[in-house]
């Protein structure tokens, strides 16, 4: 993994398989769960919880509603780790370290991660509580130079993007949902450095650009992933109205808040699409 890992991230790889063979947890999936999504389900079974950062190696300043929790679990006797919180640029990191919790999957028998977030509505039909299956992306940090490829740790690679968020689960995704009654929209999630919400002309470029939801994190993750030949599937929260005529201004507390009202139905389908990826291949 010389060619694809920094130090660092092989020294993370190395400390979450020892992690995995103590706990006797070896995860076929992560789950990493974003802004005020990041409780457990009732009825996991929890094998052990360690601090992400211990994992990771890496200090980074708090933010509300990521307790940076690294769980192992068995959920409807899925061997599963979930990931509580997660790292931002705007917490001052490099994107590469951003992603190190996917690059910490290295040497795990790992299929495919699941990626969820709190997002900024720019499709106007979206309201808050909307769950969206991200279908592409926007990666305005990276179209700027900070992507957790750069600096490459060896060789430099190119590899396409183009189905980053993998086909085949979205299309489970939406069967399941279709099956459960359970309202699902699709569509192009766009990732701004933050800290600070986005002016109106920033939305207005965005949505012209073709964005339907804006956030601050998730596509490093993807990244790394798809560098690691891991299969990605992506969901969003909406948890508020990013228009740029919108007259409320949101708050950090009020993301997190409509995040945990959310929780209950994302859990609802997370749960039914387990039997799917116990039979993703990679």
């Amino acid at each position: 993994m010389s060619n694809l890992l920094h130090p660092y991230q092989e020294q993370a790889a190395e400390r979450a398989k020892r992690l995995a063979q103590q706990y006797g947890v070896e995860p076929i999936a992560l789950i990493v769960l974003g802004s005020g999504l990041g409780g457990l389900p009732a009825n996991a079974r929890i094998a052990a919880r360690v601090p992400l950062d211990e994992v990771t190696g890496i200090t980074a300043a708090a933010v509300v509603g990521h307790t940076r929790e690294l769980v192992f679990a068995y959920w409807q006797d899925v061997a599963l780790w979930f990931c509580l919180g997660r790292y931002h640029l705007y917490q001052g990191l490099s994107a590469a370290a951003v992603a190190s919790p996917i690059a910490m999957l290295a040497y795990l028998p790992v299929r495919c991660v699941v990626l969820t977030n709190a997002a900024g509505g720019l499709d106007p039909t979206y309201q808050p509580g909307d769950i969206v299956l991200i279908r592409d992306h926007l990666f305005v940090p990276g179209l700027a130079g900070q992507h957790p490829l750069i600096p490459p740790p060896g060789p430099v690679r190119f590899f396409s993007l183009r189905d980053a968020y993998d086909p085949e689960l979205r299309a489970a995704v939406r069967r399941v949902a279709e099956d459960r009654g359970l309202t699902l929209r699709e569509g192009t999630y766009a990732m701004v450095a933050g800290p600070t919400f986005e002016t109106a002309a920033e939305l207005r470029w965005l949505r012209l650009a073709g964005a339907d939801l804006v956030g601050m994190s998730t596509v490093p993750e993807v990244i790394m992933a798809r560098a690691l030949g891991l299969r990605v599937l992506a969901l969003s929260v909406v948890t508020n109205r990013a228009l740029p005529d919108e007259p409320h201004i949101p708050t950090h507390e009020e993301v997190a808040t409509i995040g945990e009202q959310a929780r209950p139905q994302l859990f609802t389908l997370l749960e039914a699409i387990l039997p799917v990826l116990t039979t993703v291949d990679v």
